[in-house]
C-alpha cells in the first residue's frame, strides 16, 4: 500500500505536510464556541416540543381555570404550530439585517415574551395574544 503524503500551504505560502499544519500530528483543535453554539441551536428544537407536552398536559387545567371550550383548548393548543410559519419567513430577513446569532437572540426575547403573557393570561384573548407571540418567536427560531 503507497502511503500518501498530503500537502497544504501555510499562511506564508509554503509547502508543509498535513501533520506540521495541524502543529506535529495532533488532531485538530476543537472549537468550543461553535460547539456551544450548536448545542444552543438544538434545544429550540427540544423547547418547541416540551412547549407542546407541557400545554397538552396544562390543558385540562386552563379549560377549566379560564372556563373555556375545547374548541378554543384545541385552538390554544395548535395555533402556535400555525403562527411559527408566519415567523419562520420572517427571519430570514432578520438574519440578513442583524445576522444568525443575533436572530436566535431575538427570538429567545419574543418566545419568553410570550410565556410572559401566557402566564399572566386571565382569558382566553390574552392566553391567544401570548401564544401568537410564542409562535413568532418558535418560527424565528426554526429557521
Amino acid at each position: 500500500m503507497a502511503e500518501h503524503n498530503i500537502v497544504v500551504r501555510d499562511s506564508g505560502g509554503r509547502s508543509v505536510s498535513i501533520e506540521e499544519a495541524n502543529g506535529r500530528g495532533k488532531p485538530p483543535k476543537r472549537n468550543k464556541y461553535a460547539i456551544a453554539c450548536a448545542i444552543l441551536a438544538s434545544m429550540t428544537s427540544i423547547l418547541i416540543g416540551y412547549d407542546g407536552g407541557v400545554m397538552s398536559g396544562a390543558a385540562l387545567f386552563i379549560q377549566k381555570d379560564l372556563k373555556i371550550s375545547d374548541t378554543q383548548i384545541e385552538i390554544v393548543n395548535g395555533i402556535i404550530n400555525i403562527v411559527s410559519l408566519l415567523g419562520a419567513p420572517m427571519a430570514g430577513r432578520t438574519s440578513d439585517w442583524v445576522g444568525r446569532r443575533y436572530t436566535i437572540v431575538i427570538a429567545g426575547i419574543i418566545f419568553f415574551a410570550g410565556a410572559i403573557l401566557m402566564g399572566f393570561a386571565n382569558g382566553y384573548a390574552l392566553l391567544m395574544v401570548g401564544r401568537i407571540v410564542a409562535g413568532i418567536g418558535t418560527g424565528l427560531v426554526i429557521y
